[in-house]
């Protein structure tokens, strides 16, 4: 953190990593991604930004209790929320891998077709189910009884 502007995105994703646990649970997805959109962005892309809004979102979300660190989901929704901000276009990527245990889910954000948080080699095995656009408009469609995601 270098600025003030840092120390107050950093308390904003921390302010949002407190509430996600218990909204994601109680808010339909869809809903829960139209909440975190945000009203207003940048016009003109800054890539220092973004990049310190991925750092912060993954650090925040790796500091937390063994129980809930790194959650996936709640920490793609705050980097989608931020990175649109930052005037960036971002993708809020939703997939499954079929693995010998069963199925699992994982969200992830792309940012010029790549992940901000996740290696190709982690995103390998899972298959896109829908994407949240920038602008909000889903490509793909998540299945209707979809009420939260738990991913890896």
């Amino acid at each position: 953190m270098s600025t003030p502007s840092d120390a107050w995105l950093l308390a904003r994703i921390f302010g949002w990593s407190l509430v996600l646990p218990i909204a994601k649970r109680a808010v339909p997805l869809p809903r829960l991604v139209r909440l975190m959109r945000p009203r207003e962005r940048t016009a003109q892309r800054d890539l220092e930004r973004e990049a310190s809004i991925a750092s912060l979102a993954a650090w925040v979300f790796k500091t937390r209790p063994p129980s809930a660190r790194d959650n996936c989901l709640e920490r793609g929704l705050v980097a989608y929320r931020y990175l649109s901000r930052a005037g960036a276009s971002p993708e809020l990527v939703v997939g499954v891998a079929k693995e010998m245990q069963g199925v699992h889910g994982h969200v992830w954000v792309t940012v010029d077709g790549r992940a901000v948080h996740d290696s190709p080699s982690t995103l390998a095995g899972f298959e896109p189910i829908f994407v949240v656009k920038s602008d909000g408009t889903l490509t793909g469609m998540p299945p209707s009884n979809v009420r939260s995601l738990d991913g890896r």
